[in-house]
């Protein structure tokens, strides 16, 4: 009996395009992925210069797992973790007398500076962020200075009220004793005023008396 040959079942590959396409980014998002999570990749994911980048399903699952976590405000560390412990479908779906190429490991020297690039830009990040809010520092700082500023002017009327008042408060003593003053005059006045109508009516009253008598 001759035996049927099977075809070798071809994996579906997407282009970096299409794979833009279904996760709703830009294509240079994709890339960046691609270089980020490269650990956790199939090879032609992240070819050798001058080879076209192409996924397969699961890099597309891996990516999509990826892109939903750095929505949700994490960094390529913290993915590249999350992505460490989980799951996905065999990287290796050839079948198992189909000769594969041998897997081609990264040397450390490589992986260590990739690592401290990766970290760098974790950082760099870190600092855009904090510089990002230095604007709204700025404008809280300028709020606190306008309101010491308005202390200050609501310290200086302060002050200059309370100095008014005192002069006021002089003054009116002034005023006091100036009115008892003339008081103490007038009730002076008076007393002579009287004693010298006193002293005239006596005169006037002499003079009359002297009159009838015919002493006059």
């Amino acid at each position: 009996m001759s035996s049927v040959a099977t075809p070798t079942q071809t994996k579906v590959r997407k282009s970096v395009k299409q794979v833009a396409d279904d996760l709703n980014c830009s294509p240079d998002t994709i890339r960046r992925y691609a270089n980020e999570f490269s650990l956790y990749l199939s090879a032609e994911a992240s070819p050798e210069r001058g080879v076209t980048r192409s996924f397969d399903e699961r890099d597309i699952e891996l990516l999509t797992t990826a892109r939903k976590q750095m929505s949700s405000g994490k960094n390529f560390n913290q993915v590249r973790a999350d992505l460490s412990m989980m799951e996905f479908e065999n990287k290796d779906t050839t079948p198992s007398d189909t000769i594969t190429e041998p897997e081609v490991h990264t040397a450390p020297e490589i992986q260590g500076v990739t690592t401290a690039m990766l970290t760098l830009v974790d950082t760099v990040a870190a600092t855009q962020a904090q510089l990002a809010t230095i604007p709204e520092i700025n404008s809280r700082l300028g709020q606190i200075t306008e309101a010491l500023q308005t202390q200050t002017v609501l310290q200086q009327q302060v002050e200059t009220m309370s100095q008014d008042l005192n002069e006021l408060t002089l003054k009116n003593v002034q005023l006091s004793a100036d009115l008892d003053s003339m008081r103490a005059q007038g009730r002076m006045y008076f007393i002579w005023f009287l004693a010298g109508s006193i002293l005239a009516t006596g005169v006037l009253l002499v003079v009359l008396f002297l009159l009838q008598q015919g002493i006059l």
